[in-house]
């Protein structure tokens, strides 16, 4: 709704949904087998997880972020293990402004016209803020600092 009150138009946007592979899946388990104290706790934590039924596709969207102007930013859902992570930029009318390719590492936190702002998390998860510039080049960021 616009503040007045009238209906805006609803953004649609076609994403495709991922599915769920069973490597995935066994990771997941794993490394929260792996986080656990002890042995035995490692035992029930596997135990518990393999007894639970799990989705067969991600979710489509993970983030939303307010941007300049109205737009609204979307971010696929990250999968794990990807470098990188899909965002849709849609107008204030609900059109298609954009799309974008961001590293996973990258969390961005703000956008403003023709900029992003975002903590970096390198290797060893030491954060760095960026800022990334982006503009005439089709929707693309510029991945220089």
């Amino acid at each position: 709704m616009r503040a007045d009150g009238t209906p805006r138009r609803p953004a649609i946007v076609d994403l495709p949904r991922a599915r769920v592979t069973s490597r995935q899946l066994q990771t997941f388990i794993d490394a929260q087998v792996d986080a656990q104290r002890s042995r035995s706790d490692g035992a029930r934590v596997r135990s518990l997880l393999e007894s639970l039924q799990y989705p067969d596709e991600y979710p489509p969207l993970a983030r939303l972020l307010a941007g300049a102007g109205g737009d609204l930013w979307a971010s696929e859902y990250p999968i794990p293990g990807a470098d990188s992570v899909r965002w849709h930029v849609i107008a204030p009318d609900g059109a298609l402004r954009a799309t974008l390719m961001a590293p996973v590492a990258l969390d961005i936190v703000d956008v403003g016209d023709g900029a992003l702002l975002g903590v970096w998390r390198d290797d060893m998860g030491v954060p760095t803020v960026r800022v990334h510039r982006f503009g005439a080049s089709g929707g693309r960021a510029d991945a220089r600092r």
